[in-house]
């Protein structure tokens, strides 16, 4: 289609993220000219709708994905202060009930099983009970 036009096509920057694009061609090829370039500028609108679409979907499935771990992440905080104010009460100190969620935890063999993630996160989880009730009772907070 390039062997078409009579002199090479020239590109000229516009300041609003628009191109001018300058060639000639034999005048009986304008009206064919006309309607491939109209097929073509329709068919472009829809692949940009399609990008814009699938840019959207994913988007929005992050943020999905966002608010599950974040109510998955709650839950498994809430199961802690459980365990913990269940340690507590039967009179274990902060340390030995620490102790004895991680080995709660790591029989369960979560894909975060490790150790020192585990007691990290159990002492963040107290350290936090002590600050706001995460539906525990409010032993936690006297540790």
């Amino acid at each position: 289609m390039i062997s078409l036009f009579s002199s090479k096509p020239t590109v000229t920057p516009l300041d609003d993220d628009r191109v001018t694009v300058s060639f000639t061609i034999p005048a009986e090829l304008l009206d064919d000219f006309s309607k491939l370039f109209d097929s073509l500028s329709g068919f472009i609108r829809i692949i940009q709708r399609e990008k814009r679409l699938a840019r959207l979907k994913r988007q929005s499935q992050s943020d999905i994905y966002s608010q599950q771990a974040e109510q998955n992440k709650l839950l498994y905080y809430q199961r802690i202060v459980k365990a913990y104010d269940e340690y507590t009460s039967q009179g274990l100190s902060r340390t030995a009930a620490s102790k004895q969620i991680s080995v709660l935890l790591c029989k369960e063999k979560p894909p975060w099983a490790f150790t020192d993630q585990i007691r990290s996160s159990i002492i963040d989880v107290i350290d936090l009970a002590a600050l706001v009730d995460l539906g525990g009772n409010h032993e936690a907070s006297t540790c």
